[in-house]
């Protein structure tokens, strides 16, 4: 007898009831009432910058009966019901669970996103109707979870079938399409029941062309004087990418502790494809710490990787470090400090080591193996990723989900630690930067703690369109010259506009972003400079920002804000240093542009920095 999706009292009456019809509702919400074959769009791109692309997609088949079906076909239909793909699926039998899979999604988006990596493609519960939850229900809710997905590992998912294809666009987007341009199309799935009968599932998405990353503005050059262009360019990423190995059921091989991750992921060179067609030209790929398992097993991570690179497109071979926090604490993550007090007192964060040669220690798979030994704590992680020539960013600080509390232990640019600070995670925003990372990065800088904005997509599954980090690269372009652009904060954080900064006195000294000026203490009270911001926000229009921070104070001083911005030039921006007799650590400047159009594009400069010697 089927088990009936568990409907808890926090999922309400959302629950959306019944797979939206193909193709004519243009919704991507679905749920399991109509049929025991569900095929869920966990693998479908949302979005491309190149519409001719054939990407490496993939859904997942679910059958929540009792009884087994046999695979025979999966077919692409357009929008016109003209079939545009066709698989052969061989008769694969799919053997039913009686809804264990759905009632593990139903509580992935229960509990809160950011623990689940459950913003899009949601089944059960619209994001915007999702209830917040306590932190003694998140927990109750997140076991329970756990403990269903190792049901479903015991007959390792038999369940679900990742059906990957290839996908050619070009036929999908109408001729000659623009930026908002749609391709709609069925994914249909064809089985036949224990009868001999044949029948069908199906799901319809839509993957929306955006436009192209923008150029600087036309009087732009790297040496800042509007002339001499060099022979570099900006290089767009994504310095957080998971892959198949972070998955708990299905993976390459499977991680155990990442037991919210059953949807099935890609390859890193399906996710080369991906990101290609995205507009991108690198990423990093960031398996967690716990999910490598072996000297061997990393060794064949940085194979890959560099494998993989080419002329124009780089993979990066870094991991996701989890290290051991230790000493004063700010703000709390309460789910993952309680279950980590199972096993040692403190907490856990994250951060990106990139460009490494070896591996980095930080948990073991298996149940709660990110809060096991061997582990280290941020300084010792750090140390070691820059003994190799790479660099460290600190992933998703803010918040409290496997934020970073241990500030004291926290060290930035001004000791040559951590380069880096994740102010943008897609996971949950395509078109800003997370409020609390990007305040967790500015209360760092007021500490004296200085790091560059960098962005990671999160991705548990496909590529994101989202604010990339954009460097300028001037020579080679390889993972070393990725790791120097990071290193030179000549860094912008965009999902479409041009921005910059500089920074200028009357006396012809200049420093450029990321650039780091020094001045002596005898430097003029409220010294007079000019902050320069080139900008092309092509057709978007919004709010020009530009801030001033110095070591020591409370908070930031917006000194400038442009309304109803649009086009491309440049704002000449009058400040002053304060006085620095007591901003011995120094002053930064930066900006920020957010539109007021939709689609929403946004753009964050990296800082420049006055250090007082």
């Amino acid at each position: 007898m089927r088990k009936s999706l568990i409907v808890l009292p926090l999922a309400l009456g959302a629950l959306a009831l019944g797979f939206q019809a193909p193709i004519s509702a243009g919704s991507k919400t679905a749920s399991l009432a109509n049929g025991d074959i569900q095929v869920f769009p966990y693998g479908l791109l949302d979005h491309v910058r190149n519409p001719n692309a054939t990407v490496p997609m993939q859904v997942q088949i679910y059958n929540q009966g009792d009884s087994a079906v046999e695979l025979t076909s999966l077919k692409v239909l357009d929008q016109f019901g003209n079939q545009q793909l066709e698989m052969p699926l061989y008769g694969e039998r799919l053997p039913g669970d009686g809804g264990t899979v759905a009632d593990a999604y139903l509580l992935m988006e229960t509990v809160d996103p950011e623990i689940a990596h459950r913003f899009n493609d949601r089944v059960f519960i619209p994001l915007e109707e999702r209830r917040e939850l306590s932190p003694e229900t998140e927990a109750i809710l997140h076991r329970r979870l756990l403990d269903k997905v190792a049901e479903i590992k015991q007959n390792d998912g038999v369940q679900m079938k990742n059906a990957r294809f290839e996908l050619n666009l070009t036929a999908l987007f109408p001729a000659n399409p623009q930026a908002g341009a749609e391709a709609i199309y069925d994914v249909l799935v064809e089985y036949r029941d224990t009868k001999g009968d044949i029948h069908s599932a199906t799901t319809s998405h839509v993957t929306t062309l955006v436009a192209d990353f923008l150029p600087p503005p036309t009087d732009w050059s790297p040496n800042g004087n509007g002339t001499g262009r060099s022979a570099g360019a900006w290089y767009a990423g994504d310095f957080h990418v998971h892959n198949c190995r972070d998955e708990a059921s299905n993976g390459c091989p499977d991680c155990d502790a990442e037991a919210l991750n059953i949807s099935g992921s890609f390859t890193n060179a399906d996710l080369k494809s991906q990101f290609k067609a995205l507009g991108f030209d690198f990423f990093s790929t960031t398996t967690h710490s716990y999910c490598i398992n072996s000297d061997n097993e990393f060794n064949a991570v940085k194979n890959e990787s560099n494998l993989l690179d080419e002329q124009n497109f780089n993979v990066v071979c870094g991991t996701e470090m989890t290290t051991r926090e230790a000493g004063g604490q700010t703000g709390s993550d309460p789910l993952f400090d309680a279950q980590c007090l199972l096993v040692f007192h403190g907490g856990i964060a994250h951060y990106g080591g990139h460009n490494i040669t070896s591996r980095k220690h930080g948990g073991e798979d298996g149940w709660l193996g990110y809060c096991l030994d061997p582990m280290n704590n941020a300084i010792v992680q750090m140390n070691q990723v820059n003994s190799e020539g790479g660099f460290s960013i600190a992933n998703h600080p803010g918040g409290n989900v496997i934020s970073n509390n241990s500030t004291a232990m926290f060290r930035g640019i001004e000791e040559d630690m951590c380069v880096g600070c994740e102010v943008w995670n897609a996971d949950n925003s395509l078109g800003s930067i997370s409020m609390d990372h990007r305040k967790w990065w500015i209360d760092r800088m007021l500490d004296g703690k200085y790091t560059y904005p960098a962005s990671g997509s999160d991705t548990h599954d496909t590529a994101h369109h989202f604010g990339a980090t954009h460097l300028w690269i001037d020579g080679p372009f390889n993972d070393d010259s990725i790791a120097a652009a990071m290193r030179s904060g000549k860094i912008y954080l965009s999902n479409g506009p041009f921005l910059s900064v500089s920074l200028a006195d009357n006396n012809g000294h200049r420093v450029d972003m990321g650039g780091v000026a020094f001045a002596p203490r005898t430097i003029p009270h409220d010294y007079p400079v000019t902050v320069e911001v080139p900008y092309n926000l092509g057709s978007a229009t919004g709010t020009l920002r530009v801030y001033r921070g110095a070591a020591g104070d409370n908070a930031e001083v917006l000194i400038q804000e442009f309304t109803n911005l649009a086009g491309q030039g440049t704002k000449y921006v009058s400040a002053k240093i304060p006085n620095p007799s007591r901003k011995a650590r120094g002053v930064w400047y930066r900006a920020e542009f957010e539109s007021t159009s939709a689609p929403q594009e946004s753009a964050y400069t990296s800082v420049v920095i006055v250090a007082i010697k």
